[in-house]
């Protein structure tokens, strides 16, 4: 028995000394944590690693792009003219915003200048709001012209071509002669838990028939077809909470969400739905039905009522791109993928005329 226990003892001891460097190794110091963080993307990005997202601006008398380009320098407005193939600054930030700064009556910082809203008119016209305030912008002079706003009806949208207006009454969907100002009515079986041409937000609220929900309407480029969803509350379950901020009322306000657990099948539904805008009709595609945060999504073709379909099912195991022809409602699978666990992502590029 006496050797048994110290052979015991010798293979314990042989085992610890073995294991020793392997748990030296899996302690982490405070700088190893740090190290980590700084790889976190608020420490990365516009700091460390610049222009991953370049968003363009096209002139819109076709003569070169324009961009926003950032280095540790901070932010560089350029453009690239199609006429000579050469990179030149777009416009003299100091000088324009100066120039807004006057307007405003303002001192604003050249290096926190947003080009929000920007348009790319012409090589010596460029327009971008600040200020709450539309701007026309002489790059010759640097004058400035303010530019009316339209008023926004968050429940209507216009067609490209300025001729129809879609907007959201009593749950249904109407389109609008803006030439004429008949309306016709596109949608028929609409009610306030099957609500067309609106999105759910997650936004607490006491009952649905008193809250305005967000307009999502999709004009295809020649205004001859509508894309939107439909929202349907009818088997969503809700949940409920209690609200004590208002000091002024003795009893809780009871207020509720529509907010679905990971397999839940009591959930909002959302539904493509296609109108063509000359004869009205109407195309449900009950089977692209999808949720929240997994309702299909569609880019227009330059092919008249030809429109690509990105849509990840629930649960991210089952992908598909699909190009529907809306003239005959047929559908053509591009490209699927399926998983048993989850699909990472998939970006694209619509090129039609390569």
């Amino acid at each position: 028995m006496k050797n048994i226990s110290t052979y015991s003892i010798c293979i314990f001891v042989v085992v610890l000394v073995a294991l020793r460097p392997i748990a030296s190794a899996q302690q982490l110091t405070l700088n190893d944590y740090k190290r980590a963080v700084s790889f976190m993307p608020n420490n990365l990005v516009n700091k460390e690693i610049f222009n991953l997202n370049i968003q363009p601006w096209w002139a819109q008398d076709n003569s070169g792009v324009a961009y926003m380009r950032m280095d540790k320098g901070g932010r560089h407005f350029e453009l690239f003219d199609f006429n000579d193939s050469k990179v030149k600054p777009l416009f003299d930030v100091t000088r324009l915003v100066k120039a807004v700064s006057d307007s405003l009556k303002l001192k604003l910082n050249p290096a926190n200048f947003l080009f929000f809203a920007g348009k790319f008119i012409d090589r010596n016209t460029v327009s971008f709001m600040s200020g709450n305030k539309m701007w026309k912008a002489n790059l010759s002079t640097y004058q400035l012209t303010q530019l009316s706003i339209p008023p926004n009806n968050p429940l209507e949208k216009k067609s490209p071509d300025g001729k129809w207006s879609v907007y959201v009454k009593d749950y249904n969907l109407y389109l609008k002669s803006l030439e004429t100002g008949i309306s016709k009515k596109l949608s028929k079986d609409g009610t306030s838990i099957f609500q067309y041409g609106t999105y759910y937000d997650s936004d607490l609220r006491e009952n649905d028939s008193e809250y305005t929900f967000p307009l999502d309407i999709n004009w295809s480029p020649d205004s001859r077809w509508i894309q939107t969803y439909i929202s349907d509350y009818r088997t969503a379950r809700k949940s409920y909470f209690l609200n004590w901020t208002e000091d002024s009322i003795k009893t809780a306000k009871l207020l509720f969400q529509y907010q679905a657990n990971p397999g839940d099948t009591g959930i909002i539904k959302l539904i493509p739905v296609f109108y063509n805008v000359e004869k009205g009709e109407e195309w449900k595609k009950e089977g692209s039905q999808g949720i929240r945060f997994n309702a299909p999504f569609y880019d227009w073709s330059i092919k008249p009522g030809i429109v690509y379909e990105n849509y990840f099912q629930r649960g991210n195991k089952k992908f598909s791109f699909n190009r529907i022809d809306l003239n005959v409602k047929t559908e053509d699978t591009i490209y699927s993928e399926s998983s048993d666990t989850y699909i990472e992502n998939f970006t694209y590029e619509i090129n039609e005329e390569a």
